[in-house]
């Protein structure tokens, strides 16, 4: 079987935590990495039908979207925008939250879970995707 690398979309508050996406960023580029960025949260007009095309585009072609939780992602208007276009798109989402701290989810759906940011959970939350031969 063949097996490759889960690709991301990291939505995340751009105010507030853009070391901590610098910090998942880093992650995805290390020797063995277990995930690849496909996409991050942009600066812009969330409200603007072009923002939007974009960003859902970006989601869509990732496997999986991934929320670094900062103290005021819950309040963030462009994280919930980029959630609510994540579930248009079926994607599981992925919260990832810094140990000792207890920000406030995003709404909690059907697919997502939230975990601490430690190695294990980057080994439960990425695992490999296989390769179906056609």
């Amino acid at each position: 079987m063949n097996y490759r690398k889960p690709t991301v979309f990291i939505s995340y508050d751009i105010e507030n935590d853009s070391d901590l996406k610098d910090a998942l960023l880093e992650e995805s580029e290390k020797p063995g990495s277990l995930f690849e960025v496909h996409g991050i949260s942009n600066a812009g007009d969330h409200t603007s039908e072009k923002w939007t095309i974009d960003t859902r585009s970006k989601i869509d072609a990732a496997d999986k979207h991934v929320v670094i939780l900062g103290t005021s992602t819950y309040s963030d208007p462009r994280v919930a925008r980029e959630v609510g276009l994540g579930m248009e798109c079926n994607k599981l989402l992925l919260q990832f939250r810094i140990p000792g701290t207890n920000p406030k989810p995003m709404p909690l759906q059907k697919w997502n879970y939230v975990y601490m940011w430690e190695e294990k959970a980057f080994i439960q939350a990425f695992r490999p995707i296989e390769l179906l031969d056609h």
